[in-house]
């Protein structure tokens, strides 16, 4: 008769055997699932690459769209003296991504662009200028190199007129390949290339063509080594999948998805490490079958020690998981060798309760960072939105004469630009709730500065504000009203052409209750009566009128001073 201890280790292990095997093949289905959930992600990176580059795209679409359908080549080519400082101002919100915009006539000769030294190139051999005239509808290009600069574009035209013998030209975005290839979504790890369907590739490297590749290629510039076989990724083009696996040129093996992007011929090609991807899922694998068997033999070492020793365990395993668990550790688990049921329902009820709380913390934290991304689009979508207001407002500018109307479009234009500085400035800091105030004072003033034209070049501003955090709820009319009274400085406070000073600055008290205070040393409120100065006096008087506004939406009063000079000073609330 075998001893009492080795009945129940065969007892033991007789009942663990199944739970053993069953852990293994659980182990093996997660490899596989693992496999096709990696599969799926870089699926899912060639979307998110792709629908990046198409944003650009649709929006370059969007913008030549709102152009032709306003009918603004005409006033770009006739009634604007200076066309190509006009078609700049429409791009001005995007110039980290939009090269230069033109417009060529029905022989392709650049009538009017951006870049003045375009003016007069011919672009009717470009295949994207004929796509254009011969199907009248807006095309996308494939990578090319710019006549004008030789930099990598990518070129969205759209045709001028009807088709046939009414085409009246074409007018074009180039887009820069280089921006195109900014992917800051994608982990570190991974590799991104723009391709078109003629075997070009856009690179760190610059414009390749991948016919002419090999791993040699490697050596003299490394940045190609996560490129495929070209061969292989040309059978992929033609004939799919579009999702295969690769050794690059750098040697290295790796999981590639080639995903087209819609309305244009251009495909984004990602590529990440295999290694890295199934790393996770083979330790898994191996964890998952050694942890049972390991366990199952220390279930049996364990099971001739007396009831109290696993008992005693048992009681410390439970103990060391709630002080973790008060200390807010929620990972922290019960590990429990045998014990009474009661033990072990226990530190089921500890694991479950732990679970919730965090999947509850974490289901928080994933809320509130779609909140955030959320908010920063709404704002990077108001800052775009108002650009596309600005432009508009120049191109209507173009059309008046009466200098009181474009005096009042003048400062309409300034205001908005204020606001989009504004916005522009909450989506790219760190935290939505707040703006750093001292940078944003000091864009905004060279901002102003700029729209009031020569009259201003030779008045010097010094801004003295210290890096306070504002919320966006008194920025907007604190931003507008240092708007007016800059401006108003700068526009009526010095003779044209004259020199001058102006001075803004910012104080707190220990209240927590901020003075802004904006001074200039020229004429004075009262220095200009003569009747062609009525007009300009009227917009100074409206100004006013909106500073007040604005010094009471925060809860202060506005307080003017001078001659000498003008002095304008108000208060708010920090917190």
């Amino acid at each position: 008769m075998a001893p009492l201890y080795a009945r129940l280790v065969v007892l033991l292990g007789l009942l663990l055997l199944p739970v053993v095997v069953y852990s293994i093949f659980t182990a093996y289905q997660a490899y596989r699932e693992g496999r096709n959930q990696s599969l799926v992600g870089v699926r899912q990176l060639g979307e998110l690459a792709a629908g990046q580059e198409e944003a650009l795209t649709n929006a370059a679409k969007r913008l030549l769209v709102a152009l032709t359908r306003a009918n603004v080549v005409p006033v770009l080519l006739l009634q604007t003296t200076d066309c190509s400082a006009r078609t700049a101002s429409i791009i001005e919100g995007f110039k980290a991504e939009y090269r230069y915009l033109g417009i060529t006539d029905a022989k392709g000769n650049v009538l009017c662009s951006s870049r003045a030294a375009a003016v007069g190139l011919n672009l009717a051999d470009r295949p994207w200028w004929h796509e254009a005239r011969d199907n009248h509808e807006i095309f996308v290009s494939d990578l090319i190199e710019s006549k004008l600069t030789g930099e990598p574009i990518v070129t969205v035209a759209a045709p001028l007129g009807r088709s046939g013998p009414a085409f009246d030209g074409v007018m074009f975005i180039a887009i820069d390949a280089r921006a195109m290839m900014r992917q800051p979504e994608l982990p570190p790890e991974a590799v991104a290339f723009l391709i078109d369907q003629s075997g070009d590739a856009m690179t760190a490297a610059g414009l390749v063509t991948l016919a002419d590749l090999s791993p040699k290629s490697v050596k003299s510039r490394p940045e190609l080594g996560g490129l495929p076989d070209p061969k292989q990724l040309a059978d992929a083009l033609a004939r799919g999948p579009r999702q295969f696996a690769s050794r690059g040129l750098d040697g290295q093996q790796r999981l590639y998805v080639v995903t087209p992007l819609r309305g244009s011929g251009l495909l984004i090609l990602v590529g990440l490490l295999e290694s890295r991807l199934m790393s996770s899922a083979r330790e898994n694998l191996v964890h998952a079958v050694i942890v049972p068997v390991a366990m199952m033999l220390w279930t049996l070492l364990l099971a001739g020690i007396a009831g109290h020793f696993m008992v005693a365990r048992s009681l410390r395993s439970l103990s060391r998981t709630a002080r973790a668990l008060r200390r807010g550790d929620y990972r922290a688990r019960p590990r429990l060798k045998g014990g009474p049921q009661e033990l072990r329902q226990l530190a089921d009820t500890l694991t479950a309760l732990a679970r919730r709380v965090e999947e509850h913390e974490q289901s928080l934290s994933r809320s509130l960072e779609q909140k955030e991304a959320m908010l920063k689009e709404i704002h990077h979508r108001i800052k775009n939105n108002l650009q596309v207001v600005t432009s508009l407002m120049s191109l209507q500018a173009g059309r008046l004469r009466d200098p009181v109307a474009m005096a009042a479009l003048a400062d309409l234009q300034r205001r908005v630009r204020s606001l989009s500085l504004l916005h522009r400035h909450l989506y790219e800091g760190d935290d939505l709730r707040y703006l750093d105030f001292g940078q944003f004072v000091a864009e905004l003033t060279q901002m102003v500065k700029e729209s009031c034209g020569p009259r201003a070049e030779n008045i010097a501003i010094d801004v003295d504000i210290p890096p306070i955090p504002l919320d966006p709820d008194r920025a907007v009319p604190v931003a507008l009203l240092i708007t007016e009274a800059l401006s108003n400085a700068l526009r009526h406070g010095f003779p044209a052409g004259g020199r001058g000073r102006v001075n803004i600055g910012l104080t707190a008290d220990a209240e927590g209750r901020a003075t802004i205070t904006i001074a200039d040393d020229g004429m004075g409120w009262h220095a200009t009566s003569s009747a062609e100065e009525a007009g300009p006096e009227r917009m100074q008087s409206m100004g006013m009128s909106l500073m007040r506004v604005f010094a009471r939406q925060l809860g202060g009063e506005l307080e003017v001073q001078g001659p000498p000079g003008a002095t304008i000073r108000f208060s708010f609330q920090l917190g």
